[in-house]
């Protein structure tokens, strides 16, 4: 529950900086402004941070499920030492 809730605040965030770089875009674009924002070049950071996040967030999510599933089919079948060696590797 906590990782999805993670990735709903990570793609709430992402969207809000979305959200405000295209109405920045959409300002210049109408009234023709062609020079560059100070702030610019700090939008696309964050536009790239959240894109890391999220994507780390999706990966961390798949992983979860990964081990949840491998780890209770090989529970049954090995010892708790075995176990422990395993998961560690």
């Amino acid at each position: 529950m906590m990782l999805v809730t993670n990735s709903c605040l990570t793609i709430l965030g992402f969207g809000c900086i979305l959200l405000r770089v295209s109405i920045f875009t959409f300002q210049n674009d109408f009234n023709q402004i062609q020079y560059q924002d100070s702030l610019c070049s700090i939008r696309a950071y964050f536009n790239y941070a959240f894109a890391a996040i999220l994507n780390y967030s999706f990966f961390i999510q798949a992983f979860y499920r990964y081990i949840i599933q491998v780890y209770y089919f090989m529970k049954e079948k090995k010892t708790p030492s075995k176990q422990v060696i395993q998961f560690i590797f």
